[in-house]
Parts: structure tokens; C-alpha cells; sequence
């Protein structure tokens, strides 16, 4: 009997597992496979995460509240019922044919976030669901991996936008994961924003080695020591202009939304940079905590925001350079 019971458990198992894969994770054919990863850096290699999209986003009939830029472009989130999964799309633009191509963009974005969580809570419901009904512990729920999604930078030739959220090292153990990326409306390129250009190694499709510059378009040029330190300097003085006149000599602190101002006022720390119409935006990148404050700028808190006249020693000619630099 007692054999007869493990058979029965060791089944009723692996139809849980069977059947919490297939609620995790679409069928795919091989025109829309994604499982060899998510990046993509031109329009050409995107499209099968737009594909990924039409095919498996189920779009929230209930539309978000629309944002506005500083420079008037307007926008807002659209959402994935099925996964949660969040991107931008622009809603006006004064060029429309620079909004068609920036949506475009955004769509297999937003393909390639879906594919993500898929392929995160295949596991994250299959493998687990086992293990907890081992443990007679009840299923884990579907996982978000995002806290913060937004539109930040828009322009006729240049989108930034962040997705901002959580990896998964173990059943227990989540990490902090930013991406940053910029599409280059008029060559079509799409980079990962850094401050320095770097070599990227990565495998292509077909599992060979390809190198390619990290952020080939990128305005800042912050690749040594020295450049480094001075940086640094930079972002301390404006971060000490950013904690109220009253609290700058007092006790830093370390929860709230002005935490990562006290922080980067006083130490080195870990950063994620990116693009705003104000300057660029300076977030810390060593806790993502989970829940939101009422009165802050994003899930992890409020941005340091450097103008860019303060970092033009920084820039490296370019055109996306010189459209920063005529902001401020």
C-alpha cells in the first residue's frame, strides 16, 4: 500500500508540474522561440520579440493615466494581464514618424519583458510547486520582476526608457536587475546605457561569440580613474544640493525617498544612471526594496538629478550629446 501511495503522489505531481508549465508559459513555434535570450540591439533582431508580443500579450482594456515630459511629449504605460509585465508607449510626439518608430521599439521591448517573465515562471511555478508540495507548503502565485517602468527621455531622434525590478538567484534570494536602454530613432540602433563604452560579450542565436560596444552611442565617456573620481565629485555636490538646507549637516538617512541624495552626498556607491529632459538621473543600485512610498519619485526613491552643463567634461562628441547639452 504504501508503494502503491508513493506512485499516486509521484503522478498527481507530475500533472502539476506539467499543467502549471503550460499556464506559465505560451506555446511558442520556432518563429517566435525566445528562449536563448532576451537582449536585442537593432530593429532587425527585434522582431521576433515584437512577434513574441502579437502573439501572447493580452493588453489591459483599462488604460493607465497619461504622463507628460518635460518637453511636452506625452505618454503611459500599457500592461500585460497575463503576466503583469509593464512598458511605455508614446500617446503624442510632435513627429509622427518618429513616434510610429519609437513605439515600434517600445512593442518589442515590451515582447521581449513578457518573454522574460514566461520563461522566469515557467520555472518559478513549475519547479517550485513540486518542491512545496513535498514540503505540503501551498504554490507559490506568479511572480512580478518589475517595480519601476517609465518612459524618461524623448525626442524626434533619441528614447530612454528603465525597467527596473528583480532577478532571481535562488527560491529565496531576488537581486536587483536595471536595465537602462536607448534607441536611436534614425539608425535604429538600441544600446544598454553606461558611462563608459565597454566591450559586451555575449552568444549570438546561434551560440557563437560576439563582441559589440556596450553603448556605442552613449554620451559620457567615464573609462579611467581619474574621469572617475572627478565624476564623483560632480554627483556629491548635487546631491547635497538636493538634501533640504536644514538636514545637510545632520544624520544621513537611510530610509525615505531622499535616501539615495544622503547616501551619494557621503560615500561611493554603486549607481544606475539614465536620462531625463532635467539632467541625468542618478539612482543607487545596492537595495530595491519592495514596497513604494507614498510621496516618492520611483519604488526605490527619488533620483539624484545632475544638469548636464555640470558633466560637458564628461561628453564625448556625438549627436546625442549635443542634444543634452542644448537642455541646460
Amino acid at each position: 500500500m504504501r508503494s502503491i501511495a508513493r506512485a499516486v503522489i509521484a503522478i498527481l505531481m507530475l500533472l502539476m508540474a506539467v499543467s502549471t508549465a503550460s499556464l506559465a508559459a505560451p506555446e511558442t513555434g520556432d518563429e517566435d522561440e525566445t528562449a536563448y535570450g532576451f537582449n536585442f540591439w537593432s530593429l532587425r533582431e527585434g522582431d521576433r520579440f515584437a512577434k513574441y508580443y502579437r502573439a501572447h500579450a493580452r493588453i489591459s482594456p483599462e488604460p493607465e493615466p497619461e504622463r507628460r515630459l518635460a518637453n511636452g511629449i506625452r505618454w503611459r504605460l500599457l500592461v500585460d494581464e497575463r503576466t503583469g509585465t509593464r512598458m511605455p508607449r508614446i500617446t503624442w510626439m510632435p513627429n509622427r514618424q518618429s513616434m510610429a518608430a519609437a513605439n515600434d521599439f517600445l512593442e518589442m521591448a515590451h515582447g521581449a519583458a513578457i518573454a522574460r517573465a514566461d520563461d522566469f515562471n515557467r520555472i518559478w511555478l513549475g519547479n517550485n510547486t513540486i518542491r512545496r508540495a513535498v514540503r505540503g507548503l501551498p504554490p507559490y502565485s506568479p511572480r512580478p520582476l518589475q517595480s519601476d517602468v517609465e518612459l524618461t527621455y524623448a525626442t524626434s531622434r533619441f528614447v530612454n526608457y528603465i525597467d527596473l525590478g528583480f532577478k532571481d538567484e535562488n527560491e529565496k534570494i531576488f537581486n536587483f536587475r536595471a536595465g537602462v536602454r536607448i534607441f536611436d530613432i534614425k539608425k535604429g540602433d538600441v544600446y544598454r546605457f553606461d558611462l563608459c563604452p565597454r566591450i559586451l560579450r555575449e552568444l549570438d542565436d546561434h551560440g557563437r561569440p560576439l563582441r559589440r560596444l556596450f553603448n556605442p552611442g552613449g554620451p559620457f565617456a567615464i573609462c579611467n580613474e581619474a574621469a572617475d573620481d572627478a565624476f564623483g565629485a560632480v554627483v556629491k555636490r548635487w546631491a547635497l544640493l538636493a538634501i533640504p538646507p536644514e538636514k545637510r549637516n545632520g544624520e544621513p538617512e537611510i530610509h525615505g525617498c531622499s535616501r539615495d541624495a544622503h547616501i551619494l552626498a557621503r560615500w561611493d556607491r554603486p549607481i544606475v544612471p539614465y536620462l531625463t529632459p532635467s539632467g541625468l538621473a542618478i539612482l543607487l543600485s545596492d537595495r530595491w526594496p519592495l514596497g513604494q512610498q507614498a510621496k516618492c519619485r520611483l519604488a526605490v526613491g527619488d533620483p539624484v538629478i545632475v544638469p548636464y552643463r555640470a558633466l560637458k567634461r564628461f561628453m564625448r562628441p556625438g549627436p546625442l550629446s549635443d542634444e543634452l547639452l542644448r537642455l541646460n
